[in-house]
């Protein structure tokens, strides 16, 4: 009863609060402060609690929970129900999720609008309500679950998998380990990210806020920290924690760590769970979060190898002790994860870390600046600064200042300026020199960089004709720069104020002497830390520190001229991706065009992989354990490093293309008995659907069901392999490129000779059908034999209309041509020919080969091979 009346007043008093001060620490101090009535009792810790979440929850239900009036992008889940048992997560408590969302709409709403943050809290409870789905319930006795959720670069996963973890310590996972990068600094990043959004800790007394807690008996229990200020303490695992079994003998919250991506820390943690007994760990749900997972998590040994790389063994050798786990991957870039070898497996561990239960793609999120954005839409010319390829060179082996490295310099302080003018003096303000991943590069880059900067403070304090020609130098490129953003601002409807030149010259000696120019790799003591200095104005010179994970708050300007050719390593080396409020128009990347075209190119490719995503939860609906997602080849670029190509085989791309028999097993009656009964049974299913050709010696049918003719391809027997080598007709790769929604509809031809002279034939139904006469090339080997070219290249158009060019013009279905070949055939006048049957059995019948042209596809357009695995 004292509850129920005390949420009737605090709520009361609440509200007659004003808009601007009903805030989080406003209801936490009316609570603080309340006394019951006279004959009521004080409330518990519980019901404080209890009080605060009810209330706040309830005041912003409106704003934050409207579930009808807010319309969010929602993400798509390719998953394997076999092995996965449904729940219901939300008929869970949702104590940990309630406590962060209400700390997160505080937040969101001091820098957005009501809507604005309504609709990203909206969309955080969804996703992370799909992915719980998705999980196993840590109620079940046994599981072990392995998924994987694709997000975008630098767009808010870890925000993601913050709330994953608070839903999922509601549901009864009691163990969350966090595998949070490679460096310290990333660790510690995500460690501090996880203190102020679910447990509270503040370990380096950091003036933000963090989400508090009335009731120490439900926080949550770390194993890490952010460090100590004091003593100097990583707060890495392995300084000092209880025993697992003081920790979950008996029920209690939730117990995390966050952890660097480091054998050794892992198997610290390793040695730790084994300590606890068998009673205990069959207790104990664990969740672990592989945050990056296509980095240092993938085992990079070969199928055939007993041994596991050491992080690989180490994150696997931790899932086999505990009966219930979740394995959740996140990434940007899961090309290296969904090659994992689906089958492979260790004698003494899991399972590897393919996503066999799950892939869940989340939406790109609303004024987000991802890769199509800033490379591949029609305005992405102003956001881009073509880079000489020999700038580098000059850079790096002489020691110069290149013309582009010194307009991207000028123009990151001109945006400086800019967005202070615009009321944002007090935010963090960087630029990225990506020039080298060696050391030695980045030192040169440095020297170059502090002696530009020294000399625009030396000139601009002088009044001489050196003054005079560096103003207009500069007026210059701000004239270009202005006209950029507002091409940009127009394209994406915003009104951003840009102040004059003279204002942006007034203002440029005071931005000199705050920027601070740092080198960031090991041979460095300096460091990105914009939480000690939230307003720091930067200039970053590194090269591997700089490639992944690490966020450089307010990046505005890049000079990016380190190539790659793989996909994941370019697009995490892209740290310009995210978002850029009130900043939109200011955004330049320095780059060569080859880069360019390189980004261009991964722009296709990931939006082409989530749509691989979307069109397999379509009917008939396939799982990650049936087909693996196929990414987009290039010519000049990898999919990724060798090492991580795991089961990733070149998938060949049959759009626009004929595929003919000419390798045959003429030496095996069986063999070719079951084709031409195979072709003759595919005639009589389809003789309905004959199509009249004038004038010709062929037969024509439409609209064929594909079933049909994928079960003769699966029927017709093909030379033995070791015959042949890789060349040939591959029909088990055309029955995977067939399997697709477009190629449901086929035409077929019953290819009849004009040679007159040739005995006309039956082809099942089909009565007076002429045969061809093919011979074989002369060859020694017994099993298989070429005959050459099969098809004509008017058969391969019966089809289309008289005025197509081609076989592939106005082409919209694929085309089967079905050939007899006379079983009489001599060898011709070719030297090098001799008779089909030459020194063989000739059988009573004559075998039978045939052709296919593909049209143009509508789901994968381009000339392009894939990489992907393959199911068999």
């Amino acid at each position: 009863m004292s509850i129920e009346i005390a949420h009737k007043i605090l709520l009361t008093r609440f509200e007659l609060k004003s808009s601007s001060e009903r805030t989080e620490d406003t209801l936490k101090d009316l609570i603080r402060s309340y006394e019951p009535p006279e004959g009521i009792s004080d409330l518990t810790e519980d019901e404080i609690d209890a009080l605060y979440n009810m209330i706040y929850t309830q005041f912003y239900r409106d704003i934050l929970n409207n579930k009808n009036e807010i319309i969010i992008n929602e993400g798509v889940t390719l998953s394997d129900p076999k092995e996965h048992i449904e729940w219901n997560p939300d008929e869970t408590k949702s104590f940990y999720w309630n406590h962060l969302s209400n700390f997160l709409s505080e937040e969101l709403l001091r820098k957005h609008t009501d809507a604005t943050a309504a609709k990203i809290l909206k969309s955080l409870d969804h996703e992370t309500g799909e992915i719980l789905k998705n999980m196993e319930d840590p109620r079940r006795d046994d599981f072990s679950s392995k998924g994987l959720v694709v997000g975008y670069v630098q767009s808010g996963k870890t925000q993601n998998f913050t709330g994953l973890i608070a839903k999922s310590a509601d549901a009864g996972y009691r163990l969350i380990v966090i595998l949070a990068g490679m460096y310290n600094s990333l660790r510690q990043q995500t460690q501090v990210r996880i203190d102020k959004e679910l447990t509270g800790y503040n370990t380096l007394n950091l003036d933000e806020n963090f989400v508090e807690w009335f009731d120490n008996s439900k926080t949550w229990v770390p194993l890490t920290s952010a460090g100590s200020r004091i003593d100097g303490n990583s707060g890495e695992f392995g300084v000092y924690h209880k025993s697992f079994n003081d920790l979950f003998k008996r029920s209690g919250p939730p117990v995390i760590a966050v952890v660097k991506k480091n054998s050794t820390v892992l198997k610290k943690i390793l040695a730790w769970i084994t300590n606890g007994n068998e009673e205990v760990l069959e207790s104990v749900p664990l969740l672990m979060i592989d945050d990056e997972a296509d980095q240092a998590s993938i085992d990079t040994t070969k199928d055939n190898e007993a041994e596991t790389t050491a992080i690989n063994g180490a994150i696997r050798g931790i899932l086999e002790k505990f009966r219930r786990s979740s394995y959740i991957g996140y990434t940007a870039t899961p090309f290296a994860n969904v090659l994992i070898g689906r089958d492979k497996v260790h004698p003494e561990l899991e399972s590897d870390l393919y996503p066999r239960n799950f892939i869940h793609s989340l939406p790109e999120p609303e004024n987000y600046f991802g890769t199509y954005l800033l490379f591949a839409e029609d305005f992405s010319d102003s956001f881009l600064e073509s880079v000489p390829e020999t700038d580098k060179r000059d850079i790096v082996k002489e020691g110069e200042l290149t013309d582009s490295l010194d307009k991207s310099i000028i123009t990151f302080l001109i945006s400086i300026i800019i967005r202070s003018f615009r009321g944002d003096s007090d935010k963090p303000m960087s630029m990225l020199i990506h020039v080298d991943h060696l050391k030695k590069g980045h030192e040169i880059c440095l020297k170059i960089t502090e002696e530009r900067i020294a000399s625009l403070k030396t000139i601009l304090t002088t009044k001489n004709f050196r003054r005079k020609k560096l103003t207009e130098h500069i007026q210059n490129i701000f004239d270009e720069f202005f006209k950029e953003s507002e091409n940009i601002l127009n394209n994406l409807e915003l009104k951003h104020e840009i102040p004059d030149f003279d204002y942006v010259l007034q203002k440029l000696p005071d931005i000199l002497d705050e920027i601070k120019i740092y080198k960031l790799n090991s041979d460095s003591d300096d460091e990105l830390n914009y939480i000690q200095v939230p307003d720091l104005k930067v200039i970053a010179i590194g090269g591997n520190q700089l490639s992944r994970g690490l966020t450089l708050e307010g990046l505005m300007m890049t000079y990016f001229l380190r190539n790659s050719k793989q996909y994941d390593t370019l697009l995490q080396m892209g740290r310009w991706f995210g978002y850029r409020p009130r900043f939109e128009d200011l955004i330049r990347i320095f780059t060569p065009d080859v880069i360019r075209d390189s980004f261009a190119h991964l722009a296709a490719v990931e939006k082409e992989l989530r749509d691989n995503f979307s069109m397999y939860t379509k009917e008939p609906r396939v799982t990650p354990a049936e087909i693996a997602p196929i990414i987009r080849d290039h010519a000049r670029l990898n999919v990724t490093s060798r090492n991580k190509m795991g089961a990733g085989k070149k998938i060949r791309y049959y759009g626009k293309t004929t595929e003919q028999t000419i390798w045959f097993p003429l030496n095996d009656i069986n063999k070719l008995r079951q084709n031409l009964n195979s072709a003759e049974l595919l005639v009589k299913r389809i003789s309905d659907r004959r199509y009249p050709v004038p004038k010709q010696t062929s037969i024509l049918f439409k609209g064929v069901k594909a079933g049909l003719v994928t079960s003769f391809l699966q029927d017709y027997q093909k030379p033995d392999k070791q015959y042949i080598g890789d060349k040939g007709i591959d029909i088990q790769d055309i029955l995977r490129y067939t399997d697709k929604h477009e190629l449901d509809s086929w035409n077929v031809c019953v290819a009849g000779s004009e040679n007159t002279e040739m005995e006309k034939t039956n082809f099942g139904p089909v009565r007076g059908i002429r045969p061809f006469q093919r011979s074989r090339k002369i060859s020694k080997s017994y099993g298989a034999y070429d005959i050459g070219v099969l098809s004509s290249k008017n058969h391969l158009r019966i089809d289309l209309e008289p005025e197509a060019t081609d076989a592939y013009n106005t082409r919209t279905f694929p085309l089967l041509v079905l050939y007899k070949i006379d079983r009489n055939s001599g060898r011709g006048s070719s030297s090098n020919r001799e008779a089909l049957f030459e020194s063989l059995t000739i059988p009573d019948f004559d075998p039978v080969g045939f052709a296919i042209v593909f049209p143009q596809s509508k789901l994968q357009k381009g000339e392009y091979d894939y990489i992907g695995q393959i199911f068999e």
